[in-house]
C-alpha cells in the first residue's frame, strides 16, 4: 500500500469522511485502496488479492466483475440510464422488479417503495407507521421498540432503531419514543439449563412487559432483523418470532423487518418471520429488503414493502383531505 503524500490512500484521508473509522488512526495508517475485483476476491492498488468474506457491505453476493451483469447494466444504460417515479411516471424495470418482490414476500403486500439505502427504507417505514396511525385516529400510537445490538441504519430514525450504544453517544440518540428490548442471543444470554424455547418465551414476556409499561395504545411497531447483523450474525432462537408475533398481535402493534444480512430475497424458511394470518394487524409493514438485491452492480438498492392495511387507510385519509 502506498503511503506517499499524493497516494490514493493519503488523498482519501484528506478528503473522505469514513463514517465508521477512527479518523486519527487513519491519518497514521491510510485505508486499503481497492482497485479491482474478481469473483470473491478484491484487489488492492499493489495487486494483492483478498477474499471478500463479507461481500462488501453484505451485497456483492454474485461476486465482482461478472460479465453477464455488467452487460445487462450497459444495455440498460444505453436504453435509459435514469428516470424518477416520484409523482406520475415510472419505468418498465421498476414495475417488473416490484411485481417480483411482491410475489416473493412472506405475507401479501400492496406496494413497493424503492430507496437508496437501508437507512432510507427504515426511515420510510417509520413515516408510514406514523401516517397509518394518524389516519386511524391514533396519534399517540407512535412508539417504536427494537432490540439491543440490532442494526437498522445511520440516519436519525434508523440510528434510533439501531441498538448499538456507540451509534447513539454524542448524537443525542435515540430520539424520543424509540426504545430497545433484549438481545436474543441464546448462546451468550441463555441461562443455565434454559432451552432455546424457554429463552424465547422469556424474551417475549419481557417485550410484553415493556409494551404494558409504556402503554399498548402508544406502542406502534417492533423492528427486528431475521438474522441480526450488528450483533454478530445471530439467528433467532427456536420459536422466538412466533412468540414475539403473538405479543404484537395481542396489542395491535406492527412488525417491521430488515433483512440486509439475510439471504436475498428472504432468509431460509426456518427463520422467516411469517404472520399466522396475512391480514393480522402486525403484518402491516415489512421494511428494508436485502442489500444483495442489486448484487453491488448499482448504487445500493433497498425497498420498503407496504401492507394492504396501510395503503387502504392512507388512501382513505387522502380522499377525505
Amino acid at each position: 500500500m502506498s503511503s506517499t503524500a499524493n497516494s490514493a490512500g493519503a488523498r482519501a484521508v484528506e478528503n473522505i469522511l469514513h463514517g465508521y473509522s477512527n479518523l486519527a488512526a487513519l491519518e497514521k495508517t491510510p485505508p486499503v485502496v481497492v482497485s479491482g475485483g474478481r469473483g470473491v476476491h478484491i484487489i488492492d492498488e499493489d495487486g494483492k488479492e483478498y477474499i471478500e468474506g463479507a461481500a462488501g457491505m453484505w451485497c456483492a453476493s454474485f461476486g465482482f466483475s461478472e460479465p453477464e451483469l455488467i452487460d445487462a447494466a450497459i444495455q440498460q444504460f444505453k436504453k435509459l440510464p435514469y428516470y424518477h417515479s416520484l409523482i406520475d411516471k415510472t419505468t418498465e424495470p421498476m414495475g417488473e422488479l416490484a411485481e417480483r418482490l411482491k410475489a416473493m414476500a412472506p405475507v401479501p403486500m400492496s406496494k413497493v417503495f424503492f430507496a437508496n439505502s437501508g437507512s432510507e427504507a427504515n426511515d420510510t417505514a417509520v413515516k408510514m407507521i406514523y401516517y397509518y396511525n394518524n389516519a386511524r385516529g391514533r396519534p399517540e400510537k407512535k412508539k417504536i421498540i427494537a432490540r439491543q445490538f440490532g442494526f437498522h441504519g445511520v440516519t436519525m430514525a434508523a440510528a434510533s432503531i439501531t441498538g448499538i450504544p456507540a451509534m447513539h453517544a454524542g448524537f443525542d440518540l435515540p430520539l424520543p419514543n424509540f426504545m430497545h428490548t433484549e438481545f436474543p442471543h441464546y448462546y451468550r444470554y441463555g441461562e443455565v439449563g434454559e432451552s432455546e424455547e424457554q429463552f424465547a418465551t422469556r424474551l417475549a414476556d419481557s417485550l410484553e412487559a415493556m409494551i404494558l409499561e409504556e402503554g399498548p395504545d402508544t406502542v406502534a411497531a417492533f423492528f427486528a432483523e431475521p438474522v441480526m447483523g450488528g450483533g454478530g450474525c445471530v439467528p433467532p432462537p427456536a420459536t422466538y418470532f412466533e412468540k414475539i408475533q403473538a405479543v404484537l398481535n395481542k396489542y395491535d402493534a406492527m412488525k417491521a423487518t430488515r433483512s440486509a444480512s439475510s439471504a436475498m430475497p428472504l432468509p431460509p424458511p426456518a427463520i422467516r418471520w411469517r404472520s399466522p394470518s396475512p391480514t393480522a394487524p402486525s403484518s402491516s409493514c415489512r421494511s428494508a429488503i436485502s442489500s444483495a438485491m442489486s448484487g453491488g452492480y448499482r448504487r445500493p438498492c433497498k425497498t420498503a414493502s407496504v401492507h394492504f392495511r396501510i395503503i387502504r387507510w392512507s388512501a382513505m385519509c387522502a380522499a377525505s383531505a
